[in-house]
């Protein structure tokens, strides 16, 4: 009874609390959580039911959670999803700031693979991934019409764009591999826009309208299958992998 009330209210623990409780009871406390699965709650990860929602009460603040009360017990290898439902077919990732607000805190010597699918992605959105300064792969899929067809382009001085912005803040320092999918842009135009990015070896670009299309709710199913994939050369099924060092 102790562990399921522990467990409903672990969003108001702080590192301190789960110190007190020792790593033996809090190694159950954690484990519990992971396995714990809640309906129709807000969570970062979900899958679908019968239309219903399902969450795990285990977020990305818990795992944070335990990782500052017990650093050297934690798994650092954590992957976690966010679900988010188009607004009026908008399809923006209006939960985007959030997410990158809560990378950004991550430990200094953490490492970040950031993967963002099925959205139309601005300018705006591309500079506030800049803020995310331990970044080392990110995959960028924009989104697809139901009939197999990309979006129109996004416009070739988005890229340029970025481009400026990443060399004048001196970001992405760490940032390694990146992946386009979808963008509508030539190899040269992607890679030119991408040229001033100051450590990035290799850069991978998917065009390929044939590819099968999703809907969000099989899209949460496949998260619920299986972990995103661990490397942009397995994600990167069809298209081109450039070095550039």
């Amino acid at each position: 009874m102790a562990l399921r009330a522990c467990v409903w209210n672990i969003d108001f623990m702080e590192p301190e609390a789960l110190q007190c409780l020792g790593w033996h009871y809090a190694d159950r406390l954690y484990h519990r959580i992971k396995e714990t699965w809640v309906k129709d709650a807000r969570s970062d990860f979900v899958f679908v039911i019968a239309n219903s929602v399902y969450s795990r009460t285990s977020t990305f603040e818990t795992w944070m959670l335990f990782l500052k009360a017990f650093p050297e017990e934690i798994d650092r290898h954590a992957t976690f999803g966010v679900f988010e439902k188009c607004v009026k077919g908008t399809y923006l990732p209006l939960q985007l700031p959030s997410v990158v607000d809560r990378l950004a805190k991550l430990d200094i010597s953490m490492l970040t693979f950031l993967c963002l699918q099925n959205f139309f992605l601005t300018i705006d959105h591309l500079i506030a991934l800049t803020k995310l300064d331990k970044l080392a792969v990110l995959v960028l899929e924009r989104k697809i019409r139901y009939d197999g067809r990309v979006h129109d382009a996004a416009p070739d001085h988005t890229l340029r764009d970025w481009g400026r912005s990443v060399y004048e803040s001196g970001a992405f320092k760490k940032l390694k591999v990146l992946v386009f999918g979808d963008f509508g842009h030539d190899r040269n135009a992607v890679l030119k826009g991408v040229s001033c990015f100051p450590v990035l070896d290799l850069v991978g670009i998917l065009d390929d309208p044939a590819r099968e299309i999703h809907t969000p709710q099989d899209k949460v199913q496949e998260w619920y299958g299986k972990c995103p994939p661990a490397s942009p050369k397995r994600y990167h099924v069809q298209g081109t992998m450039t070095a550039l060092r």
